[in-house]
């Protein structure tokens, strides 16, 4: 573990805090904490901004489908607590969940999801 960097999974932890399930023969599993570890790490792509279809500069579709890929967080590069905190930042702004979730109010409104 990096010395500074909380533990993140704690067996104990999650079974003081699971609450009983509602009905009987239910049960919560965890997994493991040796599981937990060794999980790979997803890599986090650059994310582009998303236009109502009325505002979007023109070409912008064409432009972005020329893009490659972007990788905004290898934790190779990332060697002092600074490095480690900006890339914290970058995980939480260029979340998949986040966006997903922020998107779909907006499709009523005319915005375009390709």
């Amino acid at each position: 573990m990096r010395r500074g960097v909380p533990k993140t999974w704690d067996e104990a932890e999650l079974k003081a805090w699971t609450i009983p399930a509602r009905e009987g023969g239910a049960h919560t599993v965890h997994v493991s904490q040796s599981f937990y570890d060794r999980i790979p790490v997803l890599p986090i792509y650059k994310s582009y901004p998303v236009y109502r279809s009325s505002k979007e500069p023109p070409g912008y579709m064409d432009w972005l489908r020329r893009q490659e890929p972007q990788v905004v967080f290898d934790p190779s590069k990332l060697h002092t607590d600074a490095d480690w905190i900006a890339a914290g930042r970058l995980a939480t702004q260029y979340s998949p969940s986040l966006a997903y979730r922020e998107k779909l109010p907006y499709t009523h409104l005319g915005y375009r999801y390709e």
